[in-house]
């Protein structure tokens, strides 16, 4: 959902949504989520809305927005009158610019479909990776130069070798472009167009996974802890083996 000012200028696009919400129920979540809308309009302008959202036209008023929506035929009426026609047609003018900026969102064609992981490998093996890098306290472990402190290494397990690990340098910035060089020792870590998978997953968890409360799945924790259990026990049964040896 999209919101557009009168004058074409674009507030922010809101979604993807689930298909079984209507207009109303997706512009009600809208406004619990997201208090910038009621900081733009400042509590008060008007709210130029399609038939769709009569059912939140009131949850709209309550916050001091003043409506407009398209006139409906009351019962015995024929036709609108002069005064509800010209309203009407102010929401019709105004919903034209928000049906034209659709409109050039759906000639990208690729949009159309669902778009596959697998059209992007790097995110979808971005996951597993950060897990993977996860310590058994869910702490993401990274190294900062003290002569740069623009400059941050991490040290990733290959998923393909246990002995193998990989070092990636991403340097970064707080104003401008935030990624400005990546290197990483794998075969294909110091290719320039893109990045590889284990660059892709340091910047994934730290711009996105680590805002989104990530965690390692609970199939992973349960494996981790299998292992961690094993490990004890078999330490415990060697100390007793060697106890036992020393006073016989």
């Amino acid at each position: 959902m999209s919101l557009v000012l009168p004058t074409g200028y674009i507030l922010d696009t809101i979604g993807p949504f689930r298909g079984t919400m209507n207009d109303a129920s997706i512009a009600e979540r809208i406004l619990e989520i997201n208090n910038k809308l009621v900081a733009w309009s400042d509590g008060s302008g008007q709210m130029i809305l399609d038939r769709g959202f009569r059912d939140v036209r009131e949850t709209f008023e309550k916050l001091d927005y003043e409506t407009r929506m398209p006139d409906f035929l009351r019962k015995g009426e024929k036709q609108h009158s002069t005064f509800a026609s010209s309203t009407s047609r102010l929401c019709t003018k105004t919903r034209w610019v928000v049906e034209s900026y659709q409109a050039r969102m759906k000639k990208r064609r690729f949009l159309d479909d669902k778009i596959e992981d697998s059209l992007i490998p790097k995110i979808e093996l971005a996951r597993p990776y950060a897990e993977e890098h996860l310590g058994d306290d869910e702490n993401y472990f990274l190294q900062i130069g003290e002569g740069d402190e623009d400059i941050l290494r991490c040290i990733i397990q290959s998923r393909h070798s246990n002995a193998t690990r990989y070092k990636s340098w991403i340097q970064y910035s707080l104003v401008g472009d935030p990624i400005r060089a990546w290197y990483c020792t794998y075969s294909a870590g110091a290719r320039t167009i893109g990045c590889c998978s284990h660059i892709a997953s340091i910047i994934w968890y730290l711009s996105y996974a680590r805002h989104n409360d990530f965690h390692s799945s609970q199939d992973r924790r349960r494996i981790q802890q299998a292992i961690t259990e094993t490990t004890e026990e078999s330490d415990s049964e060697e100390t007793i083996d060697e106890e036992s040896s020393e006073n016989e």
